[in-house]
């Protein structure tokens, strides 16, 4: 494990660093290298993209942090060599605050875009809009293996650019499990985005979303999207696989802001083993009729779409 808070390490100390790594003959596993002073642009003096290049030598590598530094094009191509030969078990990559921006993402989507074992990718503050997201979701939309995308803090971001990002969520091989979209401008209109594109998603289990605009509008899409009461097959077809929408941000001291209590009952019923018998519940729990049923004849049986039929235990 390599784990560093540098300050302006410059030319000379990044040299210095890269002979270093080079010298661990491909023992490093976990790599974090995190920028504490203020002159980003020349923290590295230009020789960052030389110690990305000393890694791909570390067979071993599965974590790769660069923050609060400048990822140029020299640097994603690097990135983008590493990821491409697969001398590395690269999962986890972190460019946290790396001012890669939109014109960066043509690079960074090239990186990640080859990858076949990437599970993990943080962009957070990365002053990344539109453009950039359209270039990220076309690099991120075939991949069967990320799990955890991070997106906070780039507030440039509109609703249109929420609406290509959703996409990810939508193909059939979506692995998606987390996506933190904390201290961004994301109002009602884009909670509708998200909750419209979780309808058939049976892969994301947490949401992040502290630090947004969203109100009532967007927490009732949430709802009907949890449990859609209007009729038992709905009911049954709606989503059994969120678990978390956290607004809570984790460095509040008061913690005010909660997921409203019908979401979050919701939410927790989603983290029953059984999805189908998680279904079950939320019929029985809001459709009378049903429990009335149930009450009179142990033996009733309900059919639902795709031939799948759901009896009572």
């Amino acid at each position: 494990v390599l784990d560093l808070d540098t300050y302006d390490l410059g030319a000379d100390g990044c040299q210095l660093l890269t002979l270093a790594i080079g010298e661990c003959k491909g023992t490093l596993k976990h790599v974090a290298i995190r920028n504490d002073g203020f002159n980003h642009d020349e923290i590295y003096g230009g020789r960052l993209a030389d110690l990305i290049v000393a890694l791909s030598m570390h067979t071993q590598l599965e974590k790769l942090q660069l923050s609060r530094s400048t990822i140029g094009r020299n640097e994603c191509r690097a990135l983008a060599t590493l990821i491409r030969w697969r001398t590395t078990k690269l999962h986890t990559l972190n460019l946290d605050r790396s001012n890669i921006g939109n014109t960066g993402m043509n690079d960074v989507g090239a990186a990640v875009a080859n990858s076949k074992l990437l599970r993990n990718l943080s962009l957070r503050g990365n002053d990344i809009g539109d453009e950039g997201v359209d270039v990220l979701t076309h690099a991120l939309i075939h991949s069967s293996t990320l799990q955890l995308l991070d997106m906070s803090t780039n507030r440039s971001i509109t609703n249109k650019g929420w609406q290509t990002l959703s996409t990810l969520l939508t193909t059939p091989n979506s692995s998606l499990e987390e996506l933190v979209l904390c201290e961004n401008i994301l109002d009602d209109e884009g909670a509708l985005i998200f909750a419209s594109a979780l309808a058939n998603n049976c892969k994301l289990k947490k949401l992040s979303l502290w630090d947004n605009a969203i109100a009532a509008k967007g927490w009732s899409a949430f709802s009907k999207l949890l449990c859609e009461p209007s009729s038992v097959n709905k009911t049954f077809l709606s989503n059994h696989t969120l678990q978390d929408i956290c607004i809570s941000s984790p460095f509040a001291n008061d913690r005010e802001r909660d997921t409203p209590d019908n979401v979050k009952s919701f939410l927790s019923l989603n983290k029953g083993a059984d999805e189908k018998q998680v279904a079950i519940t939320k019929i029985l729990t809001y459709h009378a009729l049903i429990r009335m049923g149930l009450q009179s004849d142990a033996t009733c049986h309900w059919i639902f779409p795709k031939s799948c039929c759901l009896s009572p235990n």
